[in-house]
């Protein structure tokens, strides 16, 4: 619809239909944004409003969110803004039809900025499937299936559009379920490693080995016994904390690594992250995401309520707000199992040996994951549709 201008400038100039219209302030666009992305590293919502001659107002930014992008709009529309619609929703034009990826490394790094020396912010395994929101050269702004955005090299992810990638996922696949192993050529030689979460798809099999294709097409072999069959291992029943635990004892020594999620090194959100993904669940990457999902478990005044695989989350208040800064898992007898420094085993009680104060003395909160429902940061593997 065609709107007439209106004579008013005000902060903002904008344009109505019906007579003079009300403002849309940066602070309101900016409200919607944390709305739709509490957690910067979660998807992205990057909006801003300015004035532009002859009263109309322009949006410019970007969101991978259609629906935060559509609310913005809204918006406006309600309050009779005439205004440009400059914001880039993800995927935009640069990836073309290949909106999909996979990644072909046994880890790989995802980082802040498209640059090798830019912070390293988390990883993905061999087999995860991402979505491609924009390309640079080089360079791919991506997003794993917990949400997490970043940036990843090019020799990084094998890109797919959505026939190819829906081919993979109705294809028979399966999971390293163990620390680390190898696939190999057959001769002796290693085609790559593979850590425990990595996904290959299978070319056949006998009685000891799969045949696998790996992401960028490279074939080899792996044996049967440090791997399962994807369908079977994602639908299999409830998970249960001895098995989280199990798996995160597997890691015990691994060094600490600021973005880390496997073997390789590891950081205290990664290590939760693994454990239960492990368990068949993918959770948020952060701890403070983390810290926002599952069943409130109360500690006020002793740690007789906890259960093994709950997660306990430490930091400090901020005027009568939260902080998380730490997350690890407990294992029962008072004990946490977390990352710091490297993989270890910690006590919260006083008379144990491997007490630390430190953590005894920052612990904010605990949560519960297993046996609650699923939600948008706890999703079953199986019900993940970039999975299945």
């Amino acid at each position: 619809m065609k709107r007439i201008l209106c004579p008013l400038v005000a902060l903002l100039l904008v344009g109505c239909t019906h007579g003079p219209s009300k403002m849309v302030t940066q602070s309101e666009i900016d409200s919607l944004c944390k709305k739709w992305v509490p957690v910067h590293s979660e998807s992205i919502c990057s909006v801003t409003i300015s004035d532009i001659s002859q009263g109309k107002a322009i949006l410019k930014g970007q969101t991978n969110l259609p629906e935060a992008k559509k609310e913005i709009l809204d918006l406006l529309d309600s309050r009779g803004v005439n205004y440009t619609d400059s914001i880039t929703l993800y995927p935009d034009a640069s990836v073309g039809d290949k909106v999909m990826g996979i990644v072909t490394v046994s880890v790989c790094n995802i980082r802040k900025d498209p640059d090798h020396a830019s912070e390293l912010i988390s990883q993905a395994l061999m087999g995860t499937p991402v979505k491609i929101l924009h390309n640079n050269g080089d360079w791919y702004f991506i997003q794993t299936p917990d949400s997490y955005i970043g940036w990843v090299d090019d020799d990084a992810v094998n890109l797919r559009t959505e026939e190819k990638f829906n081919e993979w996922k109705n294809s028979d696949r399966i999971i390293c379920t163990v620390k680390t192993a190898d696939v190999t050529d057959g001769r002796g030689g290693v085609v790559s490693d593979v850590v425990a979460g990595t996904i290959l798809q299978v070319n056949g099999k006998d009685m000891l080995s799969y045949d696998v294709i790996l992401p960028d097409g490279r074939e080899g072999s792996i044996k049967k016994s440090v791997a399962a069959e994807l369908s079977q291992w994602a639908s299999s029943p409830a998970t249960k904390a001895d098995e989280l635990i199990k798996f995160g004892r597997t890691l015990l020594g691994t060094q600490y690594l600021w973005g880390g999620i496997s073997c390789k090194g590891i950081d205290c959100s990664g290590f939760a992250h693994a454990c239960y993904f492990s368990g068949g669940y993918i959770i948020r990457r952060d701890a403070g995401s983390q810290a926002l999902y599952g069943k409130d478990v109360d500690i006020t005044n002793s740690y007789t309520a906890m259960e093994p695989g709950d997660l306990l989350f430490f930091g400090h208040t901020r005027k009568g707000k939260k902080v998380i800064t730490h997350v690890g898992m407990y294992i029962g007898n008072g004990e946490v199992i977390h990352s710091s420094g490297m993989v270890k085993i910690n006590s919260l009680d006083p008379t144990k040996p491997n007490y630390s104060k430190r953590l005894h003395d920052i612990l904010l909160a605990t949560k519960r994951y297993i046996g609650e429902p699923t939600s948008n940061g706890i999703v079953k593997v199986s019900e993940h549709k970039w999975y299945f």
